[in-house]
């Protein structure tokens, strides 16, 4: 409990008080204390050794005594609970600061209703103590929570009840109900069967104990259904939405959807809880509403029996869920923990990145420690795999999460943005980057042009990044797709990466500087052209993310995406054949399902002219070719050798083309060491 109470006082080390951690949102902190404190200072107020306070809310030592403060520290919150009747005589902790923290008992003596010179009523309650500091909090034995704040006024706690009376100045669900019961709001289009279904849920619901509100039955004549409808949102904790082919198209269904995502950004909650009502996920790739929705499970409503099995699914999560809180990392989407139910996609054909909607995208660990990683304060995320690994697949997707994170985000592909000529030139290069960014976001930086004259081309990008950084109200997202496009030009490449670790440093010591978040994706193959390693630039900075083959397991769940349940012996031998590789696994999915083909058939004319594997193999061929050194490991892996070059050894195992096990080297797969048995220079 100690370590959510700080000290607060002024620059003379005088006016001692005391604050409660109550709230956390990102990396900064929200302290209830008393206004007395705050309006006898307010230009240098600090909490513990941290100057720079902000002041959210400041009441008035004469009417409401208190005061809420934003600040950067790393004490925890601790809960507020509005308590209407506590026990008469209940034993209560509140908290003096001599040389540290201490407890003292209290007792409650009675509960009054002050009311303030300005009219406004003020609960609290009268106690039986020693004289304390004021904003000490109170602190219910039994509960551990917040219920009262220490005022000026002597022995006078303040309760948490009061809180309401600052409306939308204070966090959504910083108070902690007695008795809570959620509130569920239920959006609908005004047609059937979705109103039929939606008042079965709401009187269900209500049955159960809880507070719903449906505009169709909850809205009464005369009443200024605008207002009640905002009101509504912002006071619901889960959010019932029936997606179906009228809700799809309504304006006023999209003006909801959009203020629950405003709120979450804000406050972390409500929860979206999404039903879809007869709607094809066909639907998704061409309405913005469900590109919303894309990343959250969905149930779905196909018949009248299926009304009652979805109150029951939605009763368990609700019923087992406190109401949702501010964290220090968000809930990541795609956990939700109600069903989701089996989906009927048209299969996508394996090339490119694969879309958003589909059921055949595989998730690995990685993605989720990539999210994660997002909602760190010193964020850089750098992706390596081999080519057609997945890894612009996983780039977008964390582009996704930013958005709908509420981040800004410029993505930048150094193969599809820029020429062999900006690649080359530093100051062309980093030029273009920053016009990109300001494009994309529509923000103009003027820097003074006297420093411009002078600074060389990294120092003029570190002034504009940070004077656009100085001017965002959120984070954000520098996404770089195909930076190895990059290493060919050495000395550009040493300078630009240099750069972006300078950058990543610096949200680490600037607090302006957190609100740049780096992602970076490379592939592993440009190393096929070097003979030594030192060419690797940005290592051991950051998130590493090294995407390797799919295992056993990610492959039999893939395979049943393509509606193919392989036996255990076909597992075995599609794994062996081309060990897991990610586009080469999806390839022959891709061959069973669409053309009726079976395993062993696709294996026997794996190295025959023009087969799926033709050119991937034929390209690997080219390029091994061309490095002499490369070209003879693998002969002597094929020889049964066991070859010593490390640098060799390293190169050929990043780029997926053999496999380290009890310190010996083999091919990754048998598709590659037949072809490469038949197909590399004699001699």
């Amino acid at each position: 409990m100690h370590k959510s109470l700080v000290v607060i006082r002024n620059s003379q080390n005088n006016n001692f008080g005391i604050g409660t951690v109550i709230y956390q949102n990102r990396d900064y902190k929200y302290i209830l204390t008393s206004a007395n404190l705050v309006e006898k200072s307010p230009k240098n107020i600090i909490v513990d050794s941290q100057t720079k306070t902000k002041i959210i809310y400041q009441g008035s030592s004469r009417g409401l005594d208190l005061a809420i403060l934003k600040v950067s520290i790393d004490n925890p919150p601790i809960t507020l609970r509005e308590d209407h009747y506590p026990n008469i005589g209940m034993d209560i902790k509140g908290f003096a600061y001599e040389s540290d923290f201490k407890s003292i008992s209290y007792h409650i003596y009675s509960k009054e209703t002050l009311r303030t010179y300005d009219g406004v009523n003020v609960y609290g309650w009268r106690l039986k103590s020693y004289i304390i500091q004021d904003g000490s909090p109170i602190i219910s034995k039994e509960s551990g929570e917040v219920i009262a704040i220490m005022s000026r006024r002597q022995n006078f706690a303040i309760s948490i009840e009061n809180l309401k009376l600052l409306g939308r100045e204070i966090p959504r669900n910083l108070i902690e109900h007695k008795n809570y019961i959620p509130k569920i709001f239920i959006s609908l289009a005004h047609r059937n069967p979705e109103m039929h279904i939606a008042k079965k849920i709401s009187e269900e619901f209500k049955k159960r104990g809880y507070r719903t509100f449906l505009a169709i039955t909850d809205i009464k004549a005369g009443e200024n259904w605008v207002e009640r409808l905002y009101r509504e949102l912002e006071e619901c904790e889960y959010f019932i939405i029936l997606l179906s082919k009228s809700s799809i198209e309504s304006e006023m269904v999209a003006e909801e959807i959009n203020s629950i995502k405003e709120l979450q950004n804000e406050f972390g909650s409500p929860e979206i809880l999404p039903i879809r009502v007869k709607l094809p996920y066909a639907f998704n790739a061409h309405y913005e509403i469900l590109k919303q929705l894309d990343s959250i499970n969905q149930l779905m409503w196909e018949k009248e029996e299926d009304t009652t099995k979805i109150i029951d699914i939605l009763d368990r999560l609700i019923s087992k869920k406190e109401p949702i809180r501010s964290s220090e990392k968000k809930a990541l989407l795609s956990l939700n923990t109600f069903p989701l139910v089996t989906q009927t996609v048209s299969l996508e054909h394996p090339t490119g990145i694969v879309p958003f909607d589909s059921k055949n995208y595989v998730q690995r660990d990685d993605d989720i420690k990539c999210y994660e990683n997002l909602s760190d304060r010193y964020s850089l995320i750098r992706i390596k795999a081999p080519n057609k690994y997945g890894k612009t697949s996983l780039l977008e997707r964390i582009n996704l999460y930013a958005q709908k994170s509420g981040y800004n985000i410029v993505s930048i592909n150094f193969q599809r943005d820029f020429e062999k000529s900006t690649l080359s030139n530093l100051d062309e290069l980093l030029s273009c980057v920053c016009d990109m960014i300001s494009e994309e976001l529509n923000i103009e930086i003027n820097i003074n042009q006297r420093v411009l004259k002078r600074a060389t081309s990294k120092l003029k990008a570190t002034k504009y990044m940070n004077k656009l950084l100085s001017l965002l109200d959120k984070p954000l997202v520098l996404s770089i797709d195909e930076a190895d496009k990059l290493f060919k030009y050495k000395e550009v490449s040493d300078d630009f990466f240099s750069l972006i670790r300078a950058w990543h440093e610096k949200s680490k010591v600037n607090r302006n500087w957190e609100n740049l978040k780096l992602v970076l994706a490379h592939s592993t193959e440009p190393l096929l052209g070097l003979t030594t390693l030192d060419q690797s630039p940005f290592d051991n900075v950051g998130l590493g993310v090294e995407l390797s083959a799919f295992n056993k397991q990610e492959t039999k769940n893939l395979a049943l995406g393509h509606g193919i349940e392989l036996s255990d012996l076909e597992l075995e031998e599609l794994f062996m054949f081309i060990g897991g590789h990610p586009m080469l696994t999806r390839n022959v999915l891709y061959t069973m399902f669409k053309e009726n083909k079976g395993l062993e058939e696709i294996i026997k004319s794996a190295y025959s002219h023009k087969n799926i594997f033709y050119d991937h193999l034929r390209r690997y061929l080219w390029i091994i070719e061309k490095n002499q050194k490369l070209e003879l490991f693998l002969k002597e892996i094929l020889t049964g050798k066991v070859p010593y070059d490390d640098i060799s050894s390293y190169i050929l195992e990043a780029t997926g083309l053999v496999i380290k096990r009890n310190n010996k080297i083999s091919f990754a797969c048998e598709l590659y060491r037949v072809f490469f048995k038949e197909h590399l220079r004699k001699g």
